[in-house]
């Protein structure tokens, strides 16, 4: 079943031109004939859009934040991407329970150890800090995330990225090789749209196809 666009989008100027803030749902099938089955469009996160009831059991849930100054170029570009892998357009909300809401602030390595931005973040009110290679990452609840930059920043300086992120809690399993390189080459796709912002999803690849991955 579909419907028209009802979605609505909270506009603003930035240096002259009028911009929006986009996010978008979809899915991506975890099953080795991998297709999107589905698409839901969420204007600024509070609109209304194509209403269709697909099930997204066994599929790998996508979203996508776009900044756009135009939004029917930008919602079609993606539908595009998405239709060309078998799309369909679905219910708004259809995806997003699979996330949960965080805030997200990231230093480069460089600025202190891992020990010390750990504490640090947690006497701020942080809730968890990861470090790897590269970068310290540390999630607040979304209500703490200017508290705990601002705290953070005095010790610090200005972090790389403070913004809010979804984080997926519920995760679907890639276990074949030809799927994740289609979910690779799907995600690939859509960050290469000027206007798309960062692409989120919850997919889980196993250990042999992340090995499977590292050997090409």
């Amino acid at each position: 079943r579909f419907a028209g666009i009802t979605a609505a989008a909270e506009s603003w100027s930035t240096i002259g031109v009028m911009c929006q803030q986009i996010m978008m749902e979809g899915c991506f099938l975890s099953t080795p004939d991998a297709t999107i089955a589905m698409c839901s469009f969420l204007m600024n996160r509070v609109g209304e859009a194509f209403a269709d009831d697909t099930p997204l059991e066994g599929k790998v849930a996508v979203i996508v934040e776009a900044m756009t100054d135009n939004k029917n170029r930008t919602v079609g570009n993606v539908r595009t991407i998405f239709g060309k892998r078998g799309g369909m357009m679905g219910e708004s909300g259809s995806v997003t329970f699979n996330f949960e809401r965080i805030g997200f602030i990231q230093y480069p390595l460089s600025v202190a150890d891992s020990d010390k931005i750990f504490e640090a973040a947690l006497e701020a009110g942080a809730n968890d800090v990861v470090s790897d290679e590269e970068h310290h990452e540390i999630e607040t609840l979304p209500d703490d995330l200017n508290a705990v930059t601002e705290t953070l920043e005095k010790e610090f300086g200005t972090p790389s990225a403070s913004r809010l992120d979804w984080k997926a809690t519920v995760k679907t399993e890639v276990t074949d090789k030809e799927t994740a390189q289609k979910l690779l080459d799907f995600i690939d796709a859509l960050e290469e749209d000027d206007d798309v912002q960062r692409v989120y999803h919850n997919a889980e690849f196993s250990d042999d196809v992340m090995a499977a991955l590292e050997q090409e």
